[in-house]
């Protein structure tokens, strides 16, 4: 019986311990960027064409934050061309949609590259996103924005 109760502490505090070296791990993830800022400088291309789009693009880039209408969605966020408002052109939209977990917070500096090839990137911190909803509110919002005079998107979503 003595053995028989060794084994199961023993498990027990086997077990405890993996409990708590998954939560490490999970916070860890959950507070770390998946792209690093300076990752346009250090991913290493094959070719010309893939070293001239991995370098930052031409525009400037600003970055807008609003509340998300679900709490559990954080904010949308949209980074675009600096001086938007001003410009007569319009420009293309990236939607990202992140991988569950893995919200638009955690990867600010792959929206801000995209940004300065002139495109307007949207996207939100959903943490569970398999319904799509997140992402179809992200777009309606910005579609909003593009109908709204007062909006610096009006008329600039292509």
């Amino acid at each position: 019986m003595k053995t028989f109760l060794k084994w199961v502490g023993i498990s027990l505090a086997l077990l405890v311990a993996g409990k708590v070296a998954w939560n490490a791990v999970v916070n860890s993830a959950q507070n770390a960027l998946f792209a690093p800022e300076d990752y346009t400088q250090t991913v290493e291309t094959g070719g010309p064409i893939e070293a001239k789009y991995m370098a930052m693009g031409g525009y400037e880039v600003e970055k807008l934050e609003v509340p998300a209408p679900e709490e559990d969605w954080g904010t949308f966020v949209a980074y675009y061309p600096a001086g938007l408002a001003e410009s007569g052109g319009q420009y293309p939209v990236v939607v990202m949609v992140n991988g569950t977990g893995v919200g638009a917070s955690k990867y600010p500096a792959v929206f801000e590259h995209l940004a300065s090839w002139g495109f307007i990137v949207v996207g939100n911190d959903d943490p569970s996103t398999c319904t799509g909803d997140s992402a179809d509110a992200t777009l309606a919002w910005l579609l909003n924005e593009n109908a709204d005079p007062n909006s610096r998107f009006y008329q600039k979503v292509d």
